[in-house]
């Protein structure tokens, strides 16, 4: 067993010294051969048989020597043993600091698993309740386009009630011309009744101017002079009442023209300005479109360099956190290994000048078994912790990934609904176009009427001038047909003037119902400017208020981090 033992601290075997029959033993052999026997004494608890050869003279010598050492060599043990009880209590408590150093790490990476949990959950939140306030104000500025398509129908409503109003009044308009013109066919009636009365009458006469024609020569005469007077007078009078009729003519032409003058200059005054307003309303609405478009986009932008930044500033913390944990565990190990040297050095320290001492083999084994075990368990530890970490970081990019998918799309979406928006906008102002050319259509239809009445009139005046020359001759009849003439002269007069007022009430209502549409456009785009500035006042606060959340969260994450150091410092204090 000795021979077996003979170890040195270099880890090499001493010399065995091995019995030879052929040669006497020296007083070394004896004395180790003493030792022999007296350890396999004590092992195996009976004396160990003493060979016949052995020399009688060497043993007595060394007898008193041997159990000296022998007593020298137990007390060694005895103390050896004690040693190595202690180192094993030692290298108990140091895996008991060890695992205890384990699960304060299993700790610390939980809690800064959850605190990025909780961050990423803040994030989360953050960026849901900016889509929910973008799609707030996207839904508001649905709401208000829908308005404003409603108060764009209800105009258009009111334009068809205006017009339904005008073909009415155009359509009394005609039925008063109408019985006009039935009231001087009767007038025409009574006139050709009164030519036959008077044919009849002259028939008359001229019986009776033939009967007296012999009896009364003088009657003749004074009947033609009064003929002759009775044509003088007549010819004054159609030449007065022709230039009468001419000034009247005149008159009419006059205000017919200034009429259509004013017309035109007032038609092409409101087309001009609602060409201007929908061009200043058209590049408003391009203007606040791009500024929405570029808000949108600088947004996006900022969120991206943001969460890029956040996950970068996640990932050297997890880096951090593994090289932390790697250097924690690393300085386990060296203490670890440190012990077990120092109870290798422990166990290989020699007993005596002469002998080796005993190795103990299943406390290498022990130890070896304790170091891999260790090794193995710090390898899956890391392993764990990184195929973690990198779980996590593939879990985190995902989610962002996704996230910045789905704001791509929102964007799209919003740009999708700025588009049709404007192309509803656009059909709008080409429908209200195409109205405002009816409504131009409609007004020269209005004066071709004019001119048509204008035209009757003109007839009806030649009518009446007719029936002037037909009625020369009587004096009674002649007054009433001149006052039956004077009498349509008002009241053709008054119909043009009626005409006239309502042309002038109508253009004044187009004009009223296009002042008041600009006025109300004009509102709802001071009112959605100032949306559009409420909201982008909106945004800057919650940009604002995220960077106090970032600026906390720093703030926070640093406390952690110096709450990490302090307990690893704490750790390697208690380990020291």
């Amino acid at each position: 067993m000795l021979q077996s033992a003979g170890r040195q601290v270099t880890g090499r075997y001493a010399p065995v010294h091995r019995w030879r029959p052929n040669r006497p033993m020296s007083a070394k052999e004896s004395l180790l051969q003493f030792l022999s026997r007296e350890i396999g004494e004590e092992e195996h608890g009976g004396p160990c048989p003493v060979r016949a050869d052995d020399g009688a003279d060497g043993v007595p010598q060394a007898s008193t020597f041997a159990a000296s050492v022998f007593a020298d060599i137990r007390q060694k043990m005895v103390s050896l043993q004690f040693r190595l009880e202690e180192t094993q209590k030692e290298l108990q408590l140091a895996n008991e600091a060890l695992s205890a150093r384990k699960i304060s790490s299993d700790q610390a990476l939980s809690r800064l698993h959850d605190e990025h949990a909780g961050h990423c959950r803040r994030l989360r939140d953050e960026y849901e309740a900016a889509i929910e306030r973008q799609q707030t104000f996207a839904r508001e500025i649905l709401a208000e386009k829908e308005a404003l398509s409603k108060k764009v129908d209800e105009l258009l409503d009111a334009r068809d009630r205006r017009e339904k109003e005008t073909a009415l009044k155009l359509e009394r308009v005609k039925e008063d011309e109408a019985k006009r013109e039935k009231k001087i066919r009767e007038m025409v009636r009574a006139a050709e009744k009164a030519r036959r009365d008077k044919i009849i009458e002259q028939m008359r006469a001229t019986i009776k101017q033939d009967t007296i024609r012999a009896l009364e020569p003088e009657i003749q005469r004074l009947l033609d002079a009064n003929a002759e007077e009775k044509r003088r007078a007549a010819a004054d009078k159609d030449e007065a009442l022709r230039q009468r009729i001419e000034m009247d003519r005149e008159a009419l032409a006059q205000m017919k023209s200034d009429l259509d003058a004013q017309h035109g200059r007032a038609l092409e005054e409101e087309r001009r300005s609602a060409q201007e307003r929908l061009a200043r309303l058209t590049m408003e609405r391009d203007l606040a479109v791009e500024e929405f478009k570029r808000k949108a986009e600088r947004d996006r932008e900022d969120l991206l360099r943001r969460a890029d930044l956040e996950r970068d500033e996640a990932k050297r913390a997890f880096e951090e956190a593994i090289r932390k944990l790697r250097r924690e565990l690393d300085s386990a190990l060296d203490d670890r290994n440190r012990l077990a040297k120092a109870v290798e050095a422990v166990r290989s320290e020699p007993v005596t000048a002469t002998c080796a001492p005993v190795p103990d083999v299943s406390l290498d084994e022990k130890v070896n078994a304790i170091r891999m075990q260790a090794e193995s368990d710090r390898d899956a530890q890391i392993r764990l912790v990184i195929d973690r970490l990198a779980v996590e970081a593939r879990q985190a990019k995902a989610a962002a990934q996704e996230e910045l998918r789905e704001k791509c799309e929102e964007l799209a979406d919003l740009r999708r609904t700025l588009a049709d928006r404007e192309h509803r906008l656009t059909s709008r102002i080409e429908a209200l176009e195409a109205q405002l050319t009816e409504a131009e259509d409609a007004l020269a239809t209005s004066r071709q009427t004019v001119k048509t009445l204008s035209f009757k009139l003109t007839e009806k005046e030649w009518e009446v001038a007719a029936l002037q020359e037909s009625v020369d001759d009587a004096n009674g009849k002649e007054r009433l047909a001149r006052q039956r003439l004077e009498d349509a002269r008002k009241e053709n007069v008054c119909a043009m003037q009626e005409l006239r007022e309502r042309c002038g009430a109508k253009v004044n209502e187009v004009s009223r119902a296009l002042d008041e549409a600009r006025r109300e456009k004009e509102k709802e785009m001071a009112e959605l400017e100032q949306q559009v500035r409420q909201a982008i006042a909106g945004k800057d606060a919650a940009i604002i208020a995220l960077r106090d959340k970032i600026r906390t969260m720093e703030a926070d994450h640093a406390r952690t981090d110096a709450l990490l150091r302090s307990q690893r410092d704490e750790i390697l204090c208690q380990l020291e």
